[in-house]
């Protein structure tokens, strides 16, 4: 695992998320900077997961789930999500 994290010049970030759906529970660490870790029990099928995720992350980051999105990994474990300023 490498931290990584990157910011266009339209001051968006982006950081990979390992994702864990179907889960007993929901939690976000970050592993590293940049690359976090979330677990949530929604299920993988029909972008449940995938919302969970980006309402967790935005709880944990203080933001709206409206500024985050998930650019590339939308039907895999690793995602790269990014954050609007």
């Amino acid at each position: 695992m490498r931290a990584w994290k990157k910011t266009n010049r339209n001051g968006r970030v982006r950081f990979q998320v390992k994702v864990n759906a179907g889960a007993k529970g929901d939690s976000v660490r970050m592993l590293a900077p940049g690359y976090y870790q979330v677990r949530t029990s929604a299920p993988p099928e029909g972008g449940h997961a995938n919302r969970r995720v980006l309402e967790l992350l935005a709880r944990e980051l203080a933001c709206e789930v409206a500024a985050l999105r998930i650019v590339r990994g939308a039907r895999s474990a690793l995602k790269e999500v990014e954050r609007s300023p």
